[in-house]
C-alpha cells in the first residue's frame, strides 16, 4: 500500500511538471481611431489566384494580436490571435467579421502584412496601421493571413 502511493506521488510529480501554463492575451483595445477599409474598391487589394499556400517559413516572433470583431467599430464579440510565431502566407479560417484591429506590444515596426479576406483568401486587403479600427466592406469577411516579403 505505501509502494503504491509514493509512485501515484512520483507519477503525478512527472505530470505536474510537463503541464505549462499559456499567458493570458493582453486585453484588448479600448481606445483608438476608426478608418473604413472597402476591399472591392482599394488599390491596395491583392487578388491571390487559388488562395494563400503555406510555406514552411514561421512568421517572427512579435508580441502582436490580432483582434477581429463581429461587430462595426471593433466592438461586440471578438476573437483573437497571436501574431508571433504562426504559420506564414497561410489562409487562416475564422468566424465572420466585419472590423478588425491589430493591438502591437511591443514598439518596433511588423516585418510582415497581415491581410483579411473572404474564406480560402480568393483576394485580400491589407491592414495598413496597428491601432487603428478598420470597419470591412465589400466582402463576407472570414479568414486572416500574415504576409511575409518574398
Amino acid at each position: 500500500m505505501f509502494y503504491a502511493a509514493a509512485l501515484a506521488t512520483i507519477a503525478l510529480a512527472f505530470v505536474g511538471t510537463s503541464v505549462q501554463a499559456t499567458p493570458a492575451p493582453p486585453t484588448p483595445p479600448t481606445s483608438f481611431p476608426i478608418a473604413t477599409l472597402d476591399i472591392s474598391s482599394i488599390s491596395n487589394t491583392t487578388r491571390v489566384g487559388g488562395g494563400l499556400h503555406s510555406d514552411a517559413t514561421l512568421s517572427p516572433a512579435i508580441a502582436a494580436y490580432l483582434y477581429l470583431y463581429e461587430g462595426s467599430d471593433c466592438s461586440g464579440t471578438y476573437s483573437y490571435t497571436n501574431l508571433g510565431g504562426i504559420q506564414a502566407n497561410e489562409c487562416t479560417q475564422n468566424n465572420p467579421f466585419v472590423s478588425a484591429i491589430i493591438q502591437q506590444i511591443a514598439p518596433s515596426p511588423t516585418p510582415y502584412e497581415v491581410v483579411v479576406g473572404p474564406r480560402q483568401c480568393p483576394e485580400v486587403v491589407a491592414l495598413p496601421s496597428v491601432g487603428v479600427c478598420y470597419n470591412l466592406s465589400g466582402a463576407f469577411f472570414e479568414a486572416y493571413a500574415v504576409i511575409t516579403a518574398s
